[in-house]
């Protein structure tokens, strides 16, 4: 750094006084191409921002979050200090319920992609809280990825009311004698599922006016089904009307999805953190196709994937990309 920028720097690591900070932070220069400068002044923001919070400081920690934005459009995103400090406001809005620090924090500073252990254990405690259920557990499996410990979730009154759900404990690795994991590519079509494959075209050929005892019978056979241990997912080409499909079905569809969609994150948190062109990035293209197409199968449309779930437009799959041309 040259000898301007270090004086400001200075300035900025000495000034105490939050106000005076954020006046200060207003002249920081633009395109300085520093990565250190950065850093550090990431860092100062940083550190009033956790000054403001320990000290139940609520005010002094939104306008930290407000200055944060214009802050990255001049010198860009520190990943260590921008993460920490993301992770906070995370915190922050989950604690307020602020919905402008919501906004700022979800469509503003939040990186591309989750790298960083805090972040995604805040995001995952935001989301459970909220009962968002498919995000949180995308964000559980980020944050183990990332080195965070079962013991952790178990202990966090955020998430105390999943204690007892079935995907929350497989997804720590708990009672897992009892349940199964979804391979990447389902061989659903047992005899069972075949017959009822043949009574769901029978019911959907008969049109407006299917016969009574063609949709007793296949709801029957789905009941016996998932009677036997059956924990699937037919997918719509087998499924007849949403209204006619029992809850116990439509419930355990869900529970499918959701460990799917976890991980989708996870194959896309793979990508991202390998080398472009590398075996293991073609590796996680691969997988994340596999599971969109089985996402794809289950719910019989495309779907909306989230900025933070998704790979680069070229490497998405060709229904997804056909979907938004």
């Amino acid at each position: 750094m040259n000898k301007s920028l270090l004086s400001f720097v200075a300035i900025l690591q000495k000034e105490k006084d939050p106000d005076k900070f954020l006046l200060q932070l207003e002249h920081v220069p633009a395109n300085t191409n520093y990565t250190e400068f950065t850093h550090i002044v990431t860092t100062c923001i940083y550190n009033h921002l956790i000054a403001a919070t320990s000290e139940g400081d609520y005010a002094t920690g939104k306008k930290m979050v407000q200055a944060f934005p214009a802050l990255l459009e001049k010198i860009g995103y520190s990943n260590k200090y921008g993460d920490e400090f993301t992770a906070t406001a995370v915190s922050l809005a989950q604690l307020f319920e602020d919905e402008e620090v919501k906004n700022i924090v979800f469509r503003q500073i939040m990186p591309l992609y989750i790298g960083h252990p805090r972040l995604a254990y805040n995001l995952a405690c935001f989301f459970a809280v909220k009962d968002e259920k498919r995000s949180m557990f995308q964000y559980i499996r980020i944050a183990m990825d990332l080195g965070r410990k079962k013991e952790e979730f178990l202990k966090d009154s955020d998430f105390s009311s999943f204690y007892g759900n079935p995907e929350f404990r497989a997804l720590l690795g708990l009672d897992t004698g009892q349940m199964r994991s979804i391979p990447v590519t389902s061989d659903v079509f047992t005899p069972m599922v075949h017959e009822l494959n043949v009574l769901a075209q029978k019911i959907k050929e008969a049109g407006n006016q299917p016969a009574t005892v063609l949709i007793e019978e296949y709801i029957s056979k789905l009941k016996k089904l998932m009677n036997n241990d059956w924990s699937y997912a037919l997918g719509k080409d087998i499924e007849i009307e949403e209204s006619l499909l029992p809850k116990q079905y439509r419930d355990q569809r869900e529970k499918v999805l959701v460990n799917w969609e976890a991980q989708l994150g996870h194959c896309a948190y793979r990508y991202r953190s390998s080398k472009e062109g590398s075996q293991e990035n073609k590796d996680a293209i691969a997988l994340y196709h596999k599971t969109f197409a089985e996402m794809l199968r289950i719910q019989g449309k495309v779907f909306v994937i989230p900025p933070d779930t998704s790979l680069l437009d070229k490497d998405m799959p060709k229904a997804y990309q056909d979907f938004w041309k």
